[in-house]
């Protein structure tokens, strides 16, 4: 066991150099003035060592300290540097981060690990041009297939697809069987529209390695967008055999059953997919569009809700929750939803109008009123100065009724609407020659 201990010991001087062991005559124990602190050759171990503890107990500002000690007992010390970097990157103190690497370079220009870093930081802080430049020095010294992927995962958040698939034609040549290869392709391919060599590529993958899971997705995708859905639901029941919790496969899942109009096994989807990702608002609001879609109103209302209590503060997702709780009839618990979005955005005139028009289906008119009333002086637009005669004529004004809509007869003229709820009013209030020439004028001009 100590010989073990001892040639990890070795291993980890890296690039300290080693020096033959001299005998020390043993020296009486020095007083005063003459006690020195002892600092032996490998006193670089020993705060190697406590970089170790800390960093494994989460300690990354003690961790950092500790290898920066290191360094100063082996400043030459490559892995010393690098893990260094590493840590300085988990801090996010990417100058650092720098700094350390162009140390590492400087000792040793062809490091792959140092350089791979370094793109990674490029990346990180969207020097993409600069990354992309590190990452084909990589490629001129060792073609390694990660390389190959992390610059085309680049290029394809880049959307420069053709230079993805180029670059994976040259990985192709040097890994001809390697699955993620052939999957990378397919992706690419897919991405940039043509639909049959994805396929193509994305089958060679599941060929080359029958369970890579997400390949059988993208096949899965590409065949709904084809209609091919019995060879759609063949793929992504695949990955869920293996994989029943799958997020991407049940996604595509559920656009292939709502795709055929297979609203039982929909909601069975959305239904598992709540479950795995509670707190994806994203998904959330996708899976609330689409019962949206499907008419179930009811269904919507509790996802909604949860919604609501991850973005509190969005008004939209309120008036969203009061559109789905008054398709369900539940015309209050509308009302306050409704009234909970113009709380947070109290000028939304299709909110206002959604308010308004609810309250005169409840009969409640003259709060129907008040808010077509604010819609007429937001927007200033006819058909909301008709409701508010309306309703005014509905409570039993038709006098104000009418004058309210003569006043603005001018500015309106060109609104037929106005005019024949003039003719309306100027009928029941008897006054039939006003009526008649209002039903003259809407004819002639209308």
């Amino acid at each position: 066991m100590r010989r073990v201990v001892a040639s990890f010991l070795l291993f980890l001087c890296g690039c300290v150099p080693l020096h033959p062991v001299k005998q020390v005559p043993k020296q009486k124990k020095a007083t005063g003035a003459q006690v020195e602190e002892y600092k032996p050759k490998s006193r670089f171990l020993f705060y190697y060592m406590v970089y170790l503890k800390q960093k494994k107990e989460g300690n990354l500002s003690s961790a950092y300290t500790a290898i920066k000690s290191a360094i100063e007992e082996s400043p030459g010390n490559i892995y010393l540097l690098l893990e260094a970097a590493k840590t300085a990157v988990d801090l996010r103190n990417l100058e650092d981060a720098r700094m350390w690497l162009e140390k590492a370079l400087s000792i040793e220009p062809k490091n792959v690990d140092a350089l791979k870093l370094k793109a990674g930081i490029l990346v990180a802080e969207g020097k993409r041009s600069l990354a992309e430049g590190v990452y084909r020095e990589i490629l001129s010294i060792s073609p390694e297939r990660d390389i190959y992927l992390m610059l085309t995962n680049l290029y394809m958040n880049e959307k420069e697809y053709t230079k993805a698939q180029k670059l994976l034609e040259e990985a192709q040549k040097h890994f001809p069987k390697d699955a993620l290869v052939a999957y990378f392709q397919g992706h690419v391919a897919m991405l940039a529209g043509d639909k049959p060599r994805a396929i193509e590529h994305l089958k060679r993958a599941v060929e080359l390695n029958p369970n890579l899971g997400s390949a059988y997705v993208l096949l899965g995708k590409l065949m709904v967008e084809e209609e091919r859905y019995t060879e759609a639901e063949a793929f992504l029941k695949k990955v869920l055999a293996k994989h029943p919790d799958n997020v991407y496969a049940l996604r595509e899942l559920l656009v292939l059953y709502l795709s055929e109009g297979y609203t039982e096994g929909a909601l069975k989807v959305m239904n598992r997919l709540m479950v795995l990702e509670p707190y994806d608002l994203k998904l959330l609001s996708w899976i609330a569009a689409n019962l949206f879609k499907l008419k179930k109103y009811q269904q919507a209302i509790p996802v909604i809700e949860r919604i609501t209590k991850l973005n509190p503060d969005n008004p939209n997702v309120y008036f969203m929750l009061g559109l789905a709780r008054e398709m369900a009839g539940k015309h209050e618990d509308a009302l306050k939803a409704y009234r909970k979005s113009l709380k947070l955005y109290p000028e939304n005139p299709t909110v206002l109008e959604r308010v308004a028009l609810l309250l005169y289906h409840l009969s409640r008119f003259r709060e129907s009123k008040t808010y077509f009333e604010r819609l007429w002086e937001l927007t200033k637009k006819p058909q909301y100065l008709i409701r508010v005669a309306i309703i005014t004529d509905r409570l039993g004004n038709t006098k104000e009724a009418y004058e309210l809509l003569k006043v603005w007869e001018k500015e309106l003229k060109t609104f037929p609407d106005l005019y024949f709820y003039l003719a309306y009013f100027a009928e029941k209030l008897r006054m039939d020659e006003r009526t008649e020439s209002y039903l003259k004028y809407l004819v002639e001009k209308h």
